[in-house]
């Protein structure tokens, strides 16, 4: 009895669209999972959720960034660049200047 549960438990698991349930039980278990596999990953709702994984995944990075590089924190940064970029320019002059 408790041998036969683990399988009735799986094939229970296996969703009942399309006649599913059917065709695992005359695959035998671990075809089944292969062909599972192998069947979702080419369908076009599993693409199209990837599609919307990767989509809200770099929206989610895009807002992150927004965040932690405060406005404040970036203007400083580009105050300092700046500046830096000034003092090289002044350096520059100076020394063509100079032939």
């Amino acid at each position: 009895m408790e041998r036969n549960m683990g399988k009735r438990r799986r094939l229970w698991e296996i969703r009942k669209n399309s006649g599913e349930r059917r065709k695992a039980r005359k695959m035998g278990w671990e075809r089944w999972q292969r062909w599972k596999m192998s069947r979702r990953k080419s369908g076009q709702r599993w693409q199209a959720w990837k599609r919307r994984q990767r989509r809200e995944m770099s929206w989610k990075r895009r807002q992150r960034r927004k965040m932690n590089g405060k406005s404040w924190e970036r203007r400083q940064r580009w105050k300092s660049s700046r500046k830096r970029w000034e003092r090289r320019q002044r350096w520059k002059e100076r020394t063509t200047s100079q032939h």
